[in-house]
C-alpha cells in the first residue's frame, strides 16, 4: 500500500496485507418481509515489518427488508464486528507489555435504507442507505496509548 515508520527497524517500510473473507447469509421471505442473518469471518495478513496487525474478525448480521408501496422497500440492519489483532511481533512478547499497536475492536454497526424508487421513465432505481458505527478498541495494553480505551463513531 505505502511506507509506514516501522519503531522496531526505525525506518519507513513498505506495508501490504492480505484479506480473505467467507461469509453465510441465510434468508427468509415471509409475509413480504425478507429477514436476512449472516456470519461472516475475515483473516487478514500483513506482511513482515507489520505482523502486529494481523488479525481476524467474526461478524454477525441482521436485516429486515420490508416493501412500504409498490416500488419501494424500507431496510433495517445491525452487524456486529470483533476483531482480534495479534499485537506482538516479537519473540516472547505479551500483548499487554507489547511495544506494537494492538489494533484488536468490537464494532456495532445500525443501517437504516431505502431501496426501489423508480426516477422517472429512467430504467434507474434510486436507493439510499444511512449507517451509524461504533468501534471500541479492547486493548488491556496501557502502553498502546493510541487504542487503549478509544472509541470511535
Amino acid at each position: 500500500i505505502r511506507h509506514i515508520y516501522d519503531a522496531d527497524t526505525g525506518n519507513y517500510e513498505p506495508c501490504d496485507f492480505e484479506n480473505q473473507l467467507f461469509s453465510v447469509k441465510f434468508n427468509l421471505d415471509w409475509n413480504r418481509t425478507d429477514f436476512e442473518i449472516g456470519y461472516e469471518y475475515e483473516i487478514t495478513d500483513y506482511n513482515r515489518y507489520f505482523e502486529e496487525y494481523d488479525n481476524e474478525a467474526d461478524s454477525f448480521l441482521f436485516k429486515v427488508t420490508r416493501p412500504i408501496n409498490r416500488q419501494a422497500r424500507i431496510m433495517a440492519g445491525y452487524e456486529f464486528k470483533q476483531q482480534i489483532a495479534d499485537a506482538i511481533d516479537e519473540p516472547g512478547e505479551d500483548y499487554r507489555t507489547s511495544d506494537d499497536g494492538d489494533i484488536s475492536y468490537d464494532q456495532n454497526i445500525f443501517r437504516l435504507g431505502i431501496k426501489g424508487f423508480r426516477i422517472g421513465q429512467f430504467p434507474w432505481q434510486f436507493s439510499t442507505e444511512y449507517s451509524y458505527r461504533f468501534r471500541e478498541y479492547t486493548t488491556e495494553n496501557k502502553r498502546d496509548s493510541f487504542h487503549f480505551e478509544r472509541e470511535d463513531t
